[in-house]
């Protein structure tokens, strides 16, 4: 990887650990619908920023490089699963796919971190996060026929 693309990496990574409060309170929701709007909304304007190619974002260094369809079956493969030990099964995948495409490596990160976070109580807010990339991912990519 260039010096440019790892110290984007890096960038991308602070801004990540700079705005993971925000998505905690979100994880950790006990019921997201009870959240007051402004924490749902600033949690949401986060992930949006994750892959809007117009903001300080993930699109920008690292989910261009993932199609939408990638990204789905990443999804697909969280979301059918019930229990936090199931997600922590997934984590190797995630390496490979972030060793594959160094670009995706940050965005893995992402994901890694919320699997780490995930318990019995939160799953049903995972995801929702999950969800919420995909859908903000699909709305920004420019390449309808991924």
């Amino acid at each position: 990887m260039s010096e440019k693309n790892t110290d984007k990496s890096q960038e991308v990574i602070k801004y990540i650990d700079n705005k993971w409060p925000d998505i905690m309170k979100l994880l950790e929701a006990d019921n997201i619908s009870e959240l007051d709007s402004d924490t749902i909304n600033k949690a949401l304007q986060i992930l949006e920023d994750v892959v809007n190619p117009d903001s300080h974002s993930l699109m920008q260094f690292g989910l261009e490089v993932i199609t939408t369809h990638q990204l789905r079956n990443i999804y697909s493969q969280l979301r059918n699963k019930r229990k936090p030990q199931d997600l922590l099964l997934e984590r190797p995948r995630l390496a490979y796919i972030a060793a594959r495409e160094k670009k995706f490596a940050p965005v893995a990160g992402l994901i890694d971190k919320m699997i780490v976070h995930a318990t019995d109580k939160n799953m049903s807010n995972f995801k929702y996060i999950m969800e919420s990339i995909v859908a903000y991912h699909k709305f920004y990519n420019t390449d309808k026929n991924t």
